[in-house]
Order: structure tokens, then sequence, then C-alpha cells
């Protein structure tokens, strides 16, 4: 990348270009410490989200803190972290097409990559391409827990992609996540959390069937910035 157009230190901000990234090094260095803390002192693994940042410097930041690994949205962000020297990518998207399943499998051989899942043709799709590519790609089936996004519903549903991962060659099924992001927003605090558990419960209830149907759950992810606290 030119570095010929990038700003000296000491540029005023109304001479920066935009899109320009400012950020409080002090502020987010603080802000680092302290959400790794709070996982370390309640036992829970934190995996922040790179899609704010979209940066390797400061993935790695929060890996020398104590981070289990780093999330990406899209395969852009996902690649972007790896070629920067992240070993550990979740992508919480599902991907799908060709162009974007390949590109992941690349990055499945060089880092250890787990991407969201909730639907059986997928897996098929990835499954095939892993295969193709020698690669071994881990994979979360995603519970829908209020968002009504993506993910399926807890019990059959989630425990049938849980199982078509399980059975697939070439991928690893590694686990659920579900994605309270309908309440990050919810600006009074009590029916935040409220809301926050019950959404907690669909996902506890979906890993149940899933261990039920004789299927290790490894990983259990979710939470935000809203809601960390009490998912957590």
């Amino acid at each position: 990348m030119s570095t010929q157009h990038l700003p000296l230190p000491g540029t005023p901000v109304e001479d920066l270009d935009t899109p320009a990234l400012l950020i409080d090094a002090a502020a987010a260095d603080d802000n680092i410490r302290k959400m790794q803390a709070w996982c370390d002192a309640h036992g829970v693994g934190l995996r922040p989200h790179g899609k704010t940042h979209k940066s390797p410097y400061w993935a790695h930041k929060q890996l020398q803190a104590g981070a289990i690994g780093l999330c990406a949205s899209k395969v852009s962000e996902a690649e972007a972290l790896a070629d920067g020297g992240v070993p550990d990518i979740m992508v919480t998207s599902e991907i799908v097409g060709r162009p974007k399943i390949q590109r992941l499998m690349s990055l499945a051989k060089r880092a250890n990559i787990i991407v969201a899942v909730d639907d059986p043709a997928n897996v098929r799709g990835l499954s095939e391409a892993a295969v193709a590519h020698g690669a071994t790609l881990g994979a979360i089936a995603e519970v829908n827990v209020g968002q009504d996004r993506c993910g399926t519903l807890p019990g059959e549903a989630t425990t049938a992609v849980a199982r078509a991962i399980d059975s697939a060659p070439g991928l690893r099924f590694d686990g659920l996540m579900g994605y309270e992001g309908h309440l990050m927003a919810v600006r009074d605090r009590e029916e935040r959390a409220a809301s926050a558990r019950q959404a907690m419960q669909h996902l506890l209830s979906a890993a149940d069937a899933v261990l039920a149907a004789g299927l290790p759950v490894n990983i259990l992810t979710a939470g935000g910035t809203g809601t960390y606290d009490v998912t957590g």
C-alpha cells in the first residue's frame, strides 16, 4: 500500500482526507484492558469483533491483552486480519456463493477459520469446497435468538444444521452462536438486560438440544457492547 497520501502527525483534523479513523489511543487501550479484565474475572473467552477497527494493529493489541481470537463480518475483513497475522478468526455472517467460499477456503489453509452456518445447503457447499482445497473449516450453527436476521430456531432446526456440519467432510463442528444485536440500542438498562437474558435462554435451549443429540458444543458465543455483562 502506498503511504504517500497518509497524513503526517500533527495534521489538523479539518485537513484530514476521509474516510479517516481517529482513535484516542489511551482510551482505546483502557477499553481493551477493562473488557478483557471483565471477561477474565467471569471465566469467559473474549473474541472481539474487528468490524469496527478493521485493523490488524488493534487486533493484535486485543490478542496481547488476552483475547482468544477475532471476529469478522465479511470474507474481506477476515482476509485483512489474516494478512496481518491474526491466527484465529470467526466469520459471523453466513458465506454463500462460489467466489467468496473459495476465498474462505484459502483463508482456512493459513489460519483457524470458523464460519457461521444456518442452512444444510450451505453446509454442503462449504464441505465440497473444503474437500477440494484440502482444508479444514470450523463451523458454528447460528441460532435466531430474536434478531430475526439469520439463524435457525432452537430445537430440531438448529440440531439438524449441527448434525449436517458434524457429518460433513472438511468441516469441524465447533458449537453455536446467537447474536442479540437487536438489543444493543435499547436505552433502558433493565429492559435491555431482561431481553438479553431471554435471548440467551433461546441459545441455551438450542445448546441443550444439540448436546442431547450427542454432539459437543465447544463454543457457545454471543454478546455485544450493550449486553456483554448480561450475556457473559
